[in-house]
Parts: C-alpha cells; sequence; structure tokens
C-alpha cells in the first residue's frame, strides 16, 4: 500500500505544479509568442519539478523496485 500512496503524492505534486504553471507560462508569453514558446518553456521546469518530487517521494516512502500496489 505504501507505492500506492507514494504514487497518488507523485501524481498531486506534478499536477499541482502544472495547473500553476501553465497559465502562468501561458499569460506571460502567448500574448507576445506563441503558445509553443510557452510550452518550450514550461517543459524544463516541469522536467525538474518531476524529478525532484520523484527523489523526495521516493525518500520519504522508502520505496523499493518489489514493492508491489496490493
Amino acid at each position: 500500500m505504501d507505492a500506492a500512496k507514494a504514487g497518488l503524492l507523485y501524481f498531486a505534486f506534478c499536477f499541482t505544479a502544472g495547473a500553476v504553471l501553465a497559465p502562468i507560462c501561458l499569460a506571460a508569453f502567448e500574448p507576445s509568442r506563441c503558445a509553443t514558446a510557452a510550452v518550450a518553456v514550461e517543459s524544463p521546469i516541469m522536467l525538474a519539478v518531476m524529478v525532484l518530487a520523484a527523489r523526495a517521494v521516493l525518500s520519504r516512502h522508502r520505496c523499493t523496485p518489489d514493492s508491489r500496489l496490493v
């Protein structure tokens, strides 16, 4: 069950970061440039958030490769 909690926590971190960051990037870059520029700026930031969230969640929950969801 610990692996399921870790997965839900990771999802919550990444979803929240995307929900906050996407409107900011679109509002800042879409009027002067295009939506592609906003996505190009947002993507590396989201990648960093995902890596940091994965490290934090895995270190907190101590999941191992043989952890099961059931």
